[in-house]
This record gives structure tokens, C-alpha cells and sequence, in this order.
């Protein structure tokens, strides 16, 4: 079997026009790659509402702006199987972060990605666990 040479950022582009979204995250959804080392960081950007505001009281009133997703890596010797399960987790991780940011409970955000997680760790060391007998 010969051996594939190593994907480039055009090849890497051709796949990922091929991946859609829907309207998930709106019509200016798109993939932004980035080279890194002897691969590439595929990111998913789109426009939205900025909700993670902590001084804002009201999540309608949010400035629309382009939220960047985490950075997913994806190696030169990538198949096109690995790159479109990159995507789709980048995708699942971006829908499950703005669930995050939009769940409340009384009014609070619960479950904001953006907590610091030495205040988390914080909590588990004053036992806040909240479990049945």
C-alpha cells in the first residue's frame, strides 16, 4: 500500500466545506484553521449574543459578536474519517458550551464554562455535594 502524502491547508479546507451545521449556530458559521507545528488547529467560530457577561443582568441585551470556540488539533497525516470527527466534536463541545452559558437556575448561570477551576476544586473541598442518603 503506498503511503498518503501529508494533508495541506487547501485539502484540509476542501473537507471541511463539505461539513454543515444547519442553522445551529447561525448563517456566519464557519471554520477557521490555523497551522500548528506538523498539523493544523481547526477552531468554529460564529456570530451570537455574548451571554457570559457577569455584570449583565439581562441576556437579551448582549452585544452580538464572534464567539471563538476551543481549538481542536488535527495532524498532517489526518484521514478524512479523523477530520470529520474533529469537526464534530468541535461542534458538539460548541453546542454544549453555549448550553452552558443560557442554563439558568434562578436566575443564575449554574453551569458557566468560564468558573474558575480552582474555585470549583474549592468546593469540593468544603464537601458541597449535594446527594441522597
Amino acid at each position: 500500500m503506498d503511503k498518503k502524502p501529508p494533508m495541506t491547508r487547501r485539502i484540509l479546507d476542501l473537507h471541511l466545506r463539505h461539513i454543515t451545521l444547519g442553522d445551529m449556530f447561525g448563517r456566519d458559521t464557519h471554520w477557521h484553521v490555523q497551522p500548528k507545528g506538523d498539523g493544523f488547529l481547526l477552531q468554529l467560530r460564529f456570530f451570537a449574543a455574548d451571554v457570559s457577561d457577569p455584570y449583565s443582568t439581562d441576556s437579551f441585551t448582549h452585544q452580538v459578536q464572534e464567539q471563538k470556540c476551543r481549538k481542536w488539533y488535527i495532524s498532517q497525516w489526518s484521514t478524512l474519517s479523523e477530520v470529520v470527527e474533529t469537526a464534530f466534536k468541535a461542534a458538539r463541545a460548541a453546542i454544549d458550551h453555549e448550553l452552558k452559558e443560557n442554563f439558568r437556575f434562578e436566575g443564575e448561570q449554574v453551569y458557566n464554562p468560564h468558573f474558575d477551576v480552582l474555585a470549583r476544586k474549592e468546593m469540593c473541598e468544603d464537601n458541597r455535594y449535594d446527594v441522597r442518603d
